[in-house]
């Protein structure tokens, strides 16, 4: 998995969480790095399903604030990842604005 800016961020668990395919339940105390994570898992499979629709991918949250707080941080993510490879990866560079797009208001 190549690293990217959110990646480089996670906990060593973290990280091996990113290891599992398909389905995950995430469930912790707050302050613990649930929206991290699954900013990272969104970030993964999007990386690793470049042909993916975000609207194919189901995320949820018991709370439309923690919602609003997951759109926000994958928005800024996302916006992050599409910056650095904007000339180094062009390529890839679009499909992160074609995700942008995908997002949720």
């Amino acid at each position: 998995m190549r690293d990217t800016l959110a990646f480089a961020r996670l906990t060593s668990g973290q990280r091996h969480a990113l290891c599992t395919n398909g389905f995950s339940l995430i469930n912790a105390v707050a302050g613990s790095g649930k929206t991290t994570q699954l900013v990272a898992l969104t970030l993964k499979m999007l990386l690793e399903n470049p042909e993916i629709h975000l609207d194919r991918l189901a995320i949820i949250t018991f709370t439309r604030k923690a919602g609003a707080e997951l759109r926000e941080r994958l928005h800024r993510a996302m916006t992050a990842e599409y910056e650095q490879d904007r000339i180094s990866n062009p390529e890839r560079a679009k499909l992160w604005q074609k995700w942008l797009g995908q997002l949720p208001g």
